[in-house]
């Protein structure tokens, strides 16, 4: 067993912000809206679409999620869990080294939303 496909609805939520997570997910269809908890509420942080994938930093790390991911079309994606995320990495260094370069990106883009949104009180 390597991965799952899983299936959601519109407006469902697929990963809560603060859970524990030990899957990373690849969407094979649909989109999904990406927000995190500013001081002000919901900060979004975007939209992924076909071939993006997302839960990496809690899969990675073992630390809790980051961000809400909630359906806004119907959504299919493949689940990876943790150990095979692992297997996958040691074998292909390439996608490792992506992997880090997304979520330092989204770290990046993170900071600037939220630090934006506290210099607008």
């Amino acid at each position: 067993k390597v991965a799952r496909l899983i299936k959601y609805h519109p407006d469902e939520t697929i990963i809560h912000e603060g859970a524990p997570g030990d899957r990373l997910f690849l969407i094979l269809a649909g989109s999904v809206r990406v927000s995190t908890r500013g001081k002000q509420g919901a900060v979004e942080l975007g939209h992924l679409s076909r071939a993006a994938f997302f839960g990496e930093v809690a899969c990675l790390t073992g630390r809790p999620r980051t961000a809400d991911v909630i359906a806004t079309t119907d959504v299919e994606v493949i689940a990876f869990d943790r150990a095979d995320v692992d297997d996958i990495l040691k074998k292909y260094p390439k996608v490792r080294k992506l992997m880090h370069a997304v979520m330092t990106g989204r770290a990046r883009t993170t900071i600037e939303k939220t630090v934006g949104q506290e210099g607008k009180e």
